[in-house]
């Protein structure tokens, strides 16, 4: 009769202390009967139930399913989300990260040509670059063409005043660049054009590689007649990409 009695206080007191315990159930189904320190959004802290004397455990929340306390509660954490979880993560852009839109300058010297006359073109670009693949700028210059009429000797000279606008084809080589390029805008008439102004286009192509800039294209004057002329030119970039 005593050891009855003794057997059932000894129960008792078990399940008392089974019930004492919270208990840890992980996501791997690995399960951990402790005494749990410290809850936040991304960690646990607990004792070992079975060394509550011994040191602070740490684990990751998302990597616990959920948490039974001694009062029969549940943390349930199967919707947090970490960065140990498979899911993108959007982080907001850091202050000091580099500009999508940058400052930048086009310098060209170069040559117009047309069938039987020709003279050098100096061509200053101020705009911006817009995500490596755009460009907006104002150009400016001075262009200058050597003809004969007869036994005449003219030198035609303008300035061309033009919104300059550039696409870039994407490549897996980040120094190389090809371009398309089309400037509209006016020009005025110095030289033996003077007082003469109308209507300025030029459209064409090119590459930039690395700070260098090579284009070729066609460019055309409108007032009353047309000027038409091919021209190359070589430049140099100033500003970073």
């Amino acid at each position: 009769m005593h050891k009855f009695i003794l057997s059932a206080i000894i129960a008792t007191f078990a399940c008392a202390a089974a019930y004492a315990q919270d208990s840890i159930v992980f996501k791997n189904t690995d399960e951990v009967l402790a005494k749990v320190t410290a809850v936040t959004p991304t960690e646990v802290s607990y004792k070992r139930w079975d060394n509550l004397d011994g040191p602070v455990y740490t684990t990751n929340s998302s990597s616990i399913f959920y948490i039974k306390y001694q009062n029969g509660t549940k943390d349930v954490f199967d919707n947090v989300v970490t960065n140990d979880t498979h899911v993108n993560i959007i982080k907001p852009r850091p202050a000091n990260a580099p500009s999508k839109v940058k400052f930048q300058s086009y310098i060209y010297a170069g040559a117009a040509f047309l069938e039987r006359a020709g003279g050098p073109t100096l061509d200053v670009n101020f705009g911006i670059r817009i995500y490596k693949y755009a460009y907006v700028g104002i150009e400016t210059g001075f262009h200058c063409i050597f003809d004969s009429f007869y036994d005449e000797k003219l030198t035609y000279g303008y300035i061309p005043v033009a919104v300059n606008l550039k696409g870039y084809i994407p490549t897996r080589n980040k120094t190389i660049y090809p371009y398309i390029n089309c400037s509209l805008g006016g020009f005025f008439g110095v030289m033996d054009f003077e007082y003469f102004n109308g209507f300025y286009c030029q459209v064409g192509a090119g590459i930039d590689i690395k700070r260098f800039s090579i284009g070729i294209g066609y460019s055309g004057l409108v007032k009353v007649g047309t000027l038409n002329c091919g021209y190359v030119k070589l430049g140099i970039r100033l500003g970073k990409l």
